[in-house]
């Protein structure tokens, strides 16, 4: 198996075929000369840059896609648990109003103190209903609300540091032709 690494800025991308997903590949590929914002989904392997006792310039830079935190929010309100449904609808709430002000903002409708303002509330709400399923007790609910709550400078990077944006969709759609092409291909299950 190999992996598809990609790197996308804002007026380049880098791709890296790597035969691993292991934290190193990062240490590899974006050397201490990075001092920008990693946006990615929630793989542990981006965990190993804040654990990393050495000081290391991408520790704290990162941006959890809410997009998949958005799909995970769904899966809580689709689940048989009710316990969990119901935490699953009072996240989507501000997760929804939460890309409703991203949009407004980014369409240059609200400024960036305005944007800041209006997702303080939202940021409020969001952390406590993490704590909420925190402690909640529901072992469905107990560890992805530990860790989004543990980790959620994460969620917030892109109201902190402008240019940050909420999601890595930049990234998904960079692979999108690569992945369509191992799909048609068989890419490296092929000879």
């Amino acid at each position: 198996k190999a992996w598809l690494w990609t790197f996308v800025a804002a007026t380049f991308t880098v791709f890296g075929v790597r035969l691993s997903r292991a934290a190193t590949i990062l240490s590899d590929l974006l050397t201490s000369e990075f001092s920008g914002t990693i946006q990615c989904d929630r793989a542990k392997m981006y965990w190993s840059l804040e654990l990393d006792p050495a000081p290391h310039p991408l520790r704290h830079r990162l941006q959890w896609c809410w997009a998949h935190l958005k799909r995970d929010f769904q899966a809580l309100i689709d689940s048989s648990d009710n316990q969990a449904k119901r935490l699953g609808h009072d996240l989507m709430r501000p997760t929804k109003g939460l890309f409703e002000v991203w949009a407004r903002y980014r369409d240059g409708t609200i400024s960036r103190r305005g944007f800041v303002r209006l997702m303080r509330p939202i940021r409020d709400e969001i952390d406590s209903l993490l704590l909420r399923g925190a402690f909640s007790g529901n072992p469905s609910l107990v560890g992805m609300c530990n860790e989004l709550y543990n980790h959620r400078d994460w969620l917030w990077m892109f109201v902190e540091e402008e240019g940050v944006v909420p999601t890595n969709n930049a990234s998904e759609r960079s692979l999108r032709h690569a992945v369509i092409w191992r799909k048609l291909s068989f890419g490296t299950q092929s000879a």
